[in-house]
């Protein structure tokens, strides 16, 4: 009974779809897997956004991702934990900017994935010249294939679009209010 209490003030408060999106983040930043890497011989390693953001704190990417290693998260979780936050900070933020907190989640998002692609990217040589250089990009290509997305980075880029859209609708509909009083209030001075 206090829970259907507690849940139905913090609705009132941030709204119900709000907290459903926060919570398809947080589920899907934790909980469910976002990469799945096909290993041949050995199998198929997981890993959630949250232990994605733990290889990229460690010194090797694709050396962690071939042992399993689950380092911690390091500054990229503490990243993670304001964007989780960013899309409700204009409840305690009396700013029209605030609202703008809904795009941190994506933006961070894409900023993560970039960072991976970019360091798998280097890990199979970069922009090596001469005659490595294709097999290096042959081995690139492979290692990318063998990389797809799980029900956790699809879930959390859902939850995420929700998030920058209701922000830049809410930012767009601040601004149109702001605009609108002095029209209204230089038209009245006139009369």
């Amino acid at each position: 009974m206090k829970e259907k209490q507690i849940f139905a003030q913090l609705a009132a408060k941030c709204g119900t779809a709000n907290l459903v999106a926060g919570g398809m983040l947080l589920l899907g930043w934790f909980a469910l897997t976002a990469l799945s890497i096909q290993i041949p011989f050995t199998g198929k390693l997981t890993f959630t956004f949250y232990q994605v953001l733990g290889l990229l704190n460690s010194s090797n990417l694709l050396e962690s991702m071939d042992h399993g290693a689950r380092s911690g998260a390091g500054i990229y979780g503490l990243l993670a934990l304001i964007a989780l936050a960013a899309p409700f900070v204009h409840l305690v933020w009396n700013d029209k900017h605030a609202v703008l907190g809904g795009l941190v989640p994506l933006l961070f998002m894409l900023i993560v994935w970039i960072m991976v692609g970019h360091g798998i990217h280097n890990a199979f040589g970069g922009t090596a010249a001469g005659p490595e250089s294709e097999l290096e990009k042959q081995a690139e290509q492979e290692a990318m294939g063998a990389i797809s997305w799980g029900f956790g980075a699809y879930l959390s880029f859902l939850a995420s679009i929700y998030f920058a859209a209701s922000a830049v609708k809410r930012f767009l509909q601040l601004r149109a209010a702001d605009t609108a009083i002095p029209a209204r209030s230089s038209r009245a001075a006139a009369a």
